[in-house]
């Protein structure tokens, strides 16, 4: 599935600025926080691999990101003694933030002029999305234990 949300920026969407959230992110932290052993350490570099080269992020950045996102959900999940739906959503808010960031510095030192107001839109879109994404995760995930 996270596989198949790369495919989700070639939706033929035209836009000025970049509001579009990073879908396979979205569906690779909900899975991961639904489900932490749903994948094995290796699959962050490979999907975020995948993502660069269908949505033409310079290579390396969704690699990054996506195994920055899993390292951290780990530490955290290490960390809290709780879990809930509104962590959840607090850790996905953190890493989405988190991953538009770097997104945004890495843009800035390839020479785009990006303020920091262009990442506000995507975060708050990414945000709100993830209870909708974590939905579809969650129906898929029990339709899948069923089989």
């Amino acid at each position: 599935m996270v596989l198949l949300a790369s495919f989700f920026t070639l939706w033929p969407v035209v836009s000025d600025g970049g509001w579009w959230p990073d879908m396979a992110l979205l569906v690779l932290i909900a899975w991961r926080l639904q489900r932490p052993l749903a994948f094995s350490p290796w699959f962050a570099p490979a999907a975020g691999l995948f993502n660069d080269l269908i949505a033409g992020h310079m290579i390396g950045l969704s690699v990054f990101t996506f195994s920055l996102a899993l390292i951290v959900a780990e530490l955290i999940e290490r960390r809290s003694q709780w879990r809930d739906w509104l962590g959840e959503w607090l850790v996905a808010s953190l890493l989405i933030v988190v991953a538009e960031v770097v997104q945004w510095q890495v843009a800035r030192f390839a020479g785009a002029p990006a303020p920091i107001e262009t990442i506000g839109i995507p975060v708050l879109i990414a945000v709100l999305a993830y209870p909708v994404v974590s939905s579809i995760i969650t129906w898929v995930d029990k339709k899948r234990v069923r089989r």
